[in-house]
């Protein structure tokens, strides 16, 4: 099973994730104040205030084979959400496992 440990692009999808739902939870003004068409993205690539599925990172797979461009205008609307916050730069914390 995929974790969030295994790759680069899931331990930088992790933090994200944990990232957006304090901003839901601490901050929803920012989060309302996006266009309706950039929630929906961050909803069905984040899964911001959706059920969580057994494994997130199969979830994330599949929805990128089924709407390759979906991580790219997801990642556009995650960057416009920091700049709304005055982050200009996002620091990931999750780090990859070493494979043996």
């Amino acid at each position: 099973m995929e974790r969030a440990t295994s790759n680069e692009a899931n331990a930088h999808y992790n933090d994200e994730i944990l990232f957006l739902d304090g901003v839901v939870e601490f901050h929803p003004e920012v989060y309302d104040t996006l266009p309706n068409e950039e929630k929906e993205l961050l909803q069905a690539y984040y899964l911001v205030g959706q059920p969580i599925p057994e494994n997130i990172f199969e979830y994330r797979n599949n929805l990128l084979r089924e709407q390759p461009d979906i991580e790219a205008k997801a990642k556009t609307a995650f960057i416009k959400l920091l700049e709304s916050l005055d982050i200009d730069e996002f620091t990931y914390s999750t780090k990859v496992a070493d494979s043996l």
